[in-house]
């Protein structure tokens, strides 16, 4: 049963999970006064880096970032191949959404420490990663509402027999 569209859902949201670790999730550049220092955060190497001139001091790991979105690639990888039960990829598809929406708050505590390391930033841009749970958490819910579907077809059938 892995040809059935919620896995085309949820597997398009793992692999959303794992691209978060390879994109920038935030850049700010700090004001004149700041001497333009900039700021990058990022999943796998760190958390953020800031760039003093040539030296590039790293700041806190972004461990729970990255084990967040591992998590849930996980998680929406497991979903899929529990097609038989569809009741329990259902609450697995609720608590991929959960890690899924307790990821992008970390990106806003990681996005508020970097902020921190500035007295004013100039600019700031939201990168690629911080799109991608977004994204990750309409495949999720597309692919719920799918099993969700094919639950209430299953039960109307046996209702028949």
């Amino acid at each position: 049963m892995i040809q059935r569209v919620q896995s085309l859902f949820l597997f398009g949201a793992a692999i959303l999970a794992l691209l978060i670790l390879f994109f920038p999730i935030w850049t700010g550049i700090g004001s004149a006064a700041d001497a333009g220092e900039q700021a990058q955060i990022t999943a796998l190497v760190d958390a953020f880096a800031i760039s003093i001139d040539t030296q590039t001091e790293p700041a806190e790991g972004a461990a729970y970032i990255a084990s967040l979105a591992i998590l849930s690639a996980i998680t929406a990888l497991f979903t899929i191949f529990r097609f038989k039960n569809r009741i329990l990829q259902m609450r697995l598809c609720s608590f991929n959404l959960l890690l899924l929406s307790a990821l992008i708050g970390t990106y806003f505590l990681a996005i508020s420490r970097a902020r921190n390391y500035f007295t004013e930033t100039e600019s700031e841009n939201f990168q690629t990663g911080f799109y991608l749970p977004i994204a990750a958490i309409v495949l999720t819910w597309l692919a719920n509402k799918y099993i969700k579907k094919d639950e209430k077809l299953v039960r109307s059938v046996d209702r028949l027999r």
